[in-house]
């Protein structure tokens, strides 16, 4: 499964999150990890938005391995002004699922990346921009493992 989300600091804040899901590549931003209030409020750098990055993958797993087969969970991964991006992710059986990219209309201002709440079940409005993908669930976490691995940081 060809999967990485990726922070390349170039201290602007912009187009510095790449998040690769199969043949589809998205350049986010990374200003709401640096801004993030909920977490090490007194940071706004480079560290901070790995580290932020790094717990919301760990929230992805958790979110992931908790959903029973035939729900859906929405993973944020874009958060801006007026829409986040996210992976729509089907649990299809108990160890297969679909996973599409796309968007919610729900703000990323509303949304911190370090504590998502409850928009891995609430989004009602997702719009996907790619077919879906489809992996087993043990690829999947162990892709997401391997992108908290390459981020470098222990968040505690």
């Amino acid at each position: 499964m060809n999967f990485s989300p990726t922070f390349a600091d170039d201290r602007s804040r912009h187009d510095d999150v790449v998040l690769i899901l199969g043949d589809h590549r998205d350049v986010c931003d990374s200003y709401y990890f640096a801004i993030d209030h909920t977490f090490m409020p007194s940071r706004e750098d480079g560290q901070k938005v790995r580290i932020v990055l790094t717990v919301l993958l760990e929230r992805w797993i958790e979110a992931i391995t908790s959903s029973p087969t035939g729900h859906t969970v929405f993973l944020p991964y874009d958060f801006s002004d007026q829409y986040t991006g996210c992976i729509q992710c089907e649990r299809v059986t108990d160890t297969d699922l679909h996973l599409t990219l796309g968007y919610s209309k729900r703000e990323g201002w509303a949304v911190m990346p370090s504590n998502p709440g409850d928009y891995f079940q609430t989004v009602s409005d997702f719009t996907g921009t790619g077919l879906p993908e489809s992996c087993s669930l043990a690829v999947f976490v162990t892709a997401i493992h391997t992108a908290i691995s390459e981020l470098g940081v222990d968040p505690r």
